[in-house]
């Protein structure tokens, strides 16, 4: 999936969960529901027509509710990947959701747990 692709995914979602966007960002506020990549990343990635990004392992994942400045109230989440294989980075990737879509978010994340443990698979 290339950036675009995401970009648009991610804004298709926001639509879903957050359909009041357009009117928060009009008031001078951004949405809340947001994804931070860090630069680190970015150039860690190496720029070959062969190479399609990088295979991060999740090592941990925290998070904390915040009011922040120009999204008003939302969860923040941290989701903290380390390369696999040679290389040693660490990466943080933050997550800013809005309740709601903290919500949505949890209910889909159920019902895709709840089918993986229900699915069978054949080899």
């Amino acid at each position: 999936m290339c950036l675009g692709q995401l970009r648009a995914g991610l804004r298709c979602l926001h639509a879903e969960v957050n359909p009041s966007a357009r009117r928060l960002a009009g008031a001078g506020r951004l949405s809340p529901n947001r994804l931070f990549l860090p630069r680190a990343l970015r150039e860690a990635i190496p720029n070959l027509p062969t190479c399609i990004g990088r295979d991060l392992e999740l090592e941990a994942v925290s998070g904390t509710v915040a009011n922040a400045i120009f999204e008003g109230k939302c969860i923040q989440l941290e989701l903290l990947g380390a390369e696999t294989g040679k290389l040693r980075g660490k990466f943080p990737l933050r997550i800013s959701l809005s309740a709601e879509a903290a919500r949505a978010l949890a209910e889909s994340l159920k019902k895709l747990a709840d089918q993986a443990e229900n699915t069978a698979f054949q080899a």
